[in-house]
Parts: structure tokens; C-alpha cells; sequence
């Protein structure tokens, strides 16, 4: 095929359009725009597909300054995104807690100090709250209506210092779901939706899986606090692991999990009925995490221990914790559309104290 040629009115000259690609599978024929010394100036138009039956017609537009323009907002936007510099939560030694424990008197009592020493106080959970919303702001130029929402340790009441932030993306939109993927998601580039060639409608519109690998591009693109690269996990929940290097956390972003929502005021709820239930739950976890019986391959999780002990004292006679059914039984108050609604204690509120008085020391 013979060298085709068009004026650029950018540069005034003429530029060769060579066809590299014949046909493809869609039938198009692709040409890629050259413009000798000035190629640079064509960063944002390179390549065009048009139908391969079809007569060539092309004009170049002269977007040079509009893309300059666009690229000098987004870049200004981001450089105006600051995390806090606040005292983040950080893991408790091990050496400092043994330190604690050995001028207790009794298995309860250093039950009860261990918690008051690996707990989550109630600003950590507001700083982690503030993370999330300083985080919010690099997906605001690709979405219209979302919000970032914890849940897991930080949020059912069991969470240590120092332990990793679980996070859901919510958006206002119904997700489409594929459930097989026989190629590669078709995912559109952070640039398109940038330059206005994807709209964030047509972002929101997407399977939940391309919405995540979306979040994960443009997290690549423009979160700069770790020197570790973000990843995406293609998991039976698939997630996007990224860190923070300055707060020292790890964090974990799914797309709308609202199972794991209802967990987390499941535990939550059982972590306010009884006193009792922090302490004894919180020491097997530790227990577990250091022993490494939990966090390793197919080893158990904290969710699975925390499960273990909620059976135990179910079965206790008389039972301390209620059984699932009764809880499943007044569930019309489990909103799990929001984390920060917690009109679901008023549970507790419907079901008898426990008759049970043996304390969490006993042999």
C-alpha cells in the first residue's frame, strides 16, 4: 500500500500515515500518524481505526493546547493532594505487651490489659476515617457519586493497632457482574477518561471487576505515598493491595462487599452485648497471629478464630452470646448499605441478658 499523506495544521507540514496494521479482528485498519521532529506534538492523537472498506478522509484537530491545558489541571489537582501529617497507629511489640502482662495478678486481668493496650482507640479509628476521605479524592476525577467505606477489624471492635485498613468503593450505580471472563477485561485508559473521551457515566456503567482494575490503573497512575506498587488480586473477591508508607499500613480495596458488611456489625453487635467478649476473643486472635496459625496460606484467619470463639460461647450452659437465628430473626435492622449507621445495636436492646456470670479467667 502506498504512503498516504495529510497537512497537520499543528505543524503545517505534511505527515506520512502509515498503515501497520492491515485488517484486524473488528475490521479496521489501523494507521499511526508521523510527523518527523514533531511527534511529540501528536502524544494524544497517534494512532486512528477506521472501517477498512471505507475511503480514507483525515483531519487532524488542533487539540495541542486543550490536552496541555487538561494535563496542567490534573497535574495541579493531584500536587494540591496532601495526607494528614498525624500520628498513625502502629503495632504494639510484643516484648512491651509480655512487659504489661507479667504484673497482672490474674488470666483476667492481663486478658482484660492486653485489650486495653491492642486496641484501636477512638481516634485511631478517626484517622483512619481521615485516610479513607483524603483517598476519596483520587478517584474524584473518574467517579460522580461514590464513597470509601471500612469494614473489618477497624470496624467490628476487635482490631489491633497497627492492623491493615479493609475497604469497600461504593457507588450509587446497580453493578453489572460477569461472572466468566473468556479474554482479557476490556478496561479504558486513565487518559481517555481524562481527555473526555470516556465519560465517568460510562466508567460507573462497567462490570464491578473492570471498575475495580479501573481504580487499580489509577491508582498507578497517581498515588505516590509508597514505594511499593500497587497490585491488583484477582482473587474470589478481587482487590486492589496498596500501602502507605509514611502511616505504615497496608491497605486492601474491594468493589461494594456488602457480605463483608454484614460481618462486620455481626461481630460488632456481639462485641457490645457481653463485656466478656473483647477480651477472650482478642487474646486467641493474638494468641493465633503469633503462633502464625492465622495470615499464612491456607491457614486459618482472624475471621475464622473469631467465628470459633462466638460457637464456644453459644454453647455455653447457660449460652452467653445469642444464637444466629435469633439474631437472623430481628435482622430487618442490619442496614448494610452504610457502616456508620448503627441502628442495628438496638438488637441487643430485644434479646434477654445472659444468665451466664463465669468469668473469662476461669479454668
Amino acid at each position: 500500500m502506498n504512503l498516504q499523506k495529510c497537512i497537520s495544521p499543528v505543524t503545517r507540514r505534511y505527515s506520512n500515515l502509515i498503515p501497520f496494521v492491515h485488517k484486524n479482528k473488528n475490521h479496521l485498519r489501523t494507521f499511526r500518524v508521523t510527523a518527523g521532529k514533531r511527534m511529540n506534538l501528536f502524544k494524544f492523537c497517534r494512532s486512528l481505526s477506521i472501517p477498512a472498506n471505507s475511503s480514507l478522509g483525515l483531519q487532524i484537530e488542533n487539540s495541542l493546547e486543550k490536552n496541555e491545558g487538561i494535563l496542567s489541571d490534573i497535574s495541579n489537582y493531584y500536587q494540591s493532594i496532601k495526607f494528614e501529617d498525624m500520628h498513625f497507629d502502629q503495632p504494639v511489640l510484643h516484648e512491651e505487651l509480655v512487659k504489661a502482662l507479667r504484673k497482672c495478678n490474674s488470666v483476667t486481668e492481663q486478658m482484660e490489659i492486653l485489650v486495653s493496650i491492642l486496641t484501636l482507640s477512638p481516634e485511631d479509628v478517626k484517622n483512619r476515617h481521615k485516610f479513607c476521605r483524603t483517598l476519596e479524592l483520587i478517584f474524584k476525577p473518574f467517579f460522580s457519586n461514590f464513597k470509601i467505606q471500612m469494614f473489618g477489624s477497624t470496624m467490628n471492635g476487635f482490631g489491633f493497632k497497627g492492623c491493615d485498613i479493609d475497604m469497600t468503593f461504593e457507588t450509587s450505580t446497580e453493578l453489572k457482574e460477569k461472572i466468566f471472563y473468556l479474554e482479557t477485561p476490556n478496561v479504558p485508559l486513565v487518559s481517555e477518561v481524562i481527555r473526555g473521551k470516556v465519560s465517568p457515566k460510562e466508567i460507573s456503567e462497567l462490570p464491578f471487576k473492570e471498575q475495580l482494575i479501573f481504580l487499580h490503573n489509577v491508582m498507578l497512575e497517581y498515588y505516590k505515598e509508597s514505594i511499593e506498587p500497587t497490585i491488583f488480586i484477582n482473587a474470589h473477591v478481587p482487590l486492589v493491595r496498596f500501602y502507605h508508607d509514611k502511616y505504615n499500613l497496608k491497605c486492601d480495596l474491594t468493589f461494594k462487599n456488602k457480605v463483608a458488611f454484614a460481618n462486620t456489625k455481626l461481630l460488632y453487635l456481639f462485641f457490645k452485648m457481653d463485656k466478656r467478649v473483647p477480651p477472650l476473643l482478642m487474646t486467641l486472635r493474638y494468641w493465633a497471629k503469633h503462633l502464625e496459625i492465622t495470615g499464612k496460606g491456607l491457614s486459618f484467619n482472624t475471621y475464622t478464630i473469631s467465628l470459633m470463639v462466638i460457637f464456644f460461647l453459644q454453647n455455653r450452659n447457660p449460652p452467653i452470646l445469642p444464637r444466629a437465628d435469633l439474631i437472623l430473626s430481628l435482622s430487618d435492622s442490619f442496614k448494610i448499605e452504610d457502616m456508620s449507621d448503627e441502628s442495628f445495636l438496638k438488637i441487643a436492646e430485644k434479646i434477654p441478658p445472659t444468665e451466664n456470670k463465669e468469668t473469662i479467667g476461669r479454668p
